[in-house]
């Protein structure tokens, strides 16, 4: 750790080195980092979003519209598909690999100080004061700021926003966040700080709702739900060029926008409410800013390649009922071939209930990540144990990825997902990718 960062391999070996410290919930660590970095957050204006899905749809449609409103614009979210700089962006791009090594070796001297202070800083908390710092000396006039895992002890948390935004609730992650709902909504509902309003998506059930509502309340933040769902007016296909849009109606405007999915109703409604409030707040003009939403896109969110697979990132159940829904509605029931892999703190077992829906057969692969994973045997064996007739194998992700013709489904991880893009596309083609 204590050799000097002079390029961007050498930024890269730093933040793998930090992995090891692993995932830790709790502000002090990141508090102490941002004192020793001058405290980047200070004048910084951020837009702070937490949810269990969509937030990182809901990050891309508002860094997308601020940005066409004529705001430098700030976008910091996670995890990564192929490479840390997806993490940090400016103006809708990447930061770019000489920046990520100036601003890394920043960090691994503030890192350093924390150690020797006594601490263990993660690579969370590190990318996070890397973000700060980045932004903070870009200039940028908000920062679209993604919680990572729950919201309360997140290390995001340190920030005070203009807005906090809530974009669903759902069982995910509860060995740290809780095994109820209400539990998961209060966890996620610790972004709201005091005096600051929040906005809350539909798809948050009475439950999650009444716990928020406590928090808001305790700390007076004038809550609101964006209930009211856009509606889709031309419903968007798949061809050889992927995705070709969908355009919705949300009261008199109609929006053209790249991302798949009858769930963009709730998430675009999501994102005009969060315009409406921050474009009276901050005075730029909000029918600019509609504009840039028909430029938002992200890869891994029903990604298709030249040869017909889908490629999703969907890892918990509220994210795969969606993802089966939007394959029933773009492909009128018919069933694809499934290529699945699942990390162990998922609910394996509802994941693949769900993909039994539309599944033809399921080819179980294995997949690298930080965390534990299921291996193609494992996942078999629970399958089998599940009681279908569906067809099923292990396989190798190339395997089964060139096996098969025609559609099919990759699901299960978000590092599946990048793992099954670097199949198809360069590291420079999936950090920029545009749905076309």
């Amino acid at each position: 750790m204590g050799l000097r960062i002079g390029n961007y391999r050498d930024a890269l070996e730093f933040f793998s080195g930090l992995e090891f410290f692993g995932m830790k919930f709790g502000l002090a660590q990141t508090r102490l980092l941002a004192k020793f970095a001058g405290n980047p957050q200070d004048g910084l204006r951020f837009v702070h979003v937490a949810g269990t899905n969509g937030k990182g749809t809901v990050c891309a449609m508002l860094a997308a519209a601020l940005g066409k409103a004529g705001l430098r614009t700030g976008l910091y979210t996670s995890p990564h598909l192929v490479s840390p700089r997806e993490r940090f962006r400016l103006d809708g791009k990447a930061i770019s690999e000489a920046d990520f090594a100036k601003f890394a070796e920043k960090t691994r001297g503030v890192v350093e100080r924390v150690v020797s202070a006594g601490g263990r800083p993660t690579y969370f908390e590190a990318a996070t004061i890397l973000a700060l710092m980045f932004f903070k000396e870009k200039k940028a006039d908000i920062v679209v700021w993604e919680c990572g895992l729950g919201g309360r002890l997140d290390s995001t948390n340190i920030v005070t926003p203009e807005l906090s935004i809530i974009s669903s609730i759902g069982k995910d992650h509860c060995k740290q966040l809780g095994n109820t709902v209400a539990k998961i909504a209060a966890e996620k509902a610790g972004i709201i700080k005091r005096g600051v309003p929040c906005i809350c998506g539909k798809n948050i059930g009475a439950g999650a709702r009444s716990a928020i509502r406590h928090i808001a309340e305790k700390r007076r933040s004038a809550l609101s739900f964006a209930d009211k769902e856009a509606e889709i007016v031309r419903q968007g296909s798949f061809g050889k060029g992927g995705f070709e849009g969908q355009t919705m109606l949300n009261g008199r405007e109609r929006i053209r926008i790249l991302f798949p999915g009858i769930q963009q109703m709730r998430n675009l409604a999501l994102a005009l409410e969060a315009l409406d409030m921050l474009s009276r707040k901050l005075g730029f003009q909000r029918e600019k800013a509609v504009e840039g939403l028909s430029d938002a896109s992200l890869a891994g969110r029903m990604s298709m390649m030249p040869d017909g697979t889908i490629i999703d990132g969907g890892h918990n159940p509220q994210a795969l009922k969606g993802l089966a829904d939007n394959i029933l509605l773009y492909f009128g029931g018919r069933r694809l071939p499934v290529i699945f892999a699942a990390l162990k703190d998922k609910d394996a077992r509802a994941n693949l209930r769900i993909l039994s829906r539309i599944s033809q057969e399921f080819f179980f692969v294995p997949v690298a990540a930080s965390r534990k994973a299921f291996t193609p045997d494992e996942m078999l064996s629970l399958y089998r144990g599940l009681g279908f007739s569906i067809p099923a194998k292990t396989s190798s992700l190339r395997e089964a990825l060139r096996g098969k013709s025609g559609i099919k489904l990759l699901a299960g991880s978000f590092y599946l997902a990048g793992e099954a893009l670097r199949e198809y596309l360069t590291e420079d083609e999936i950090i920029n990718w545009r749905q076309k």
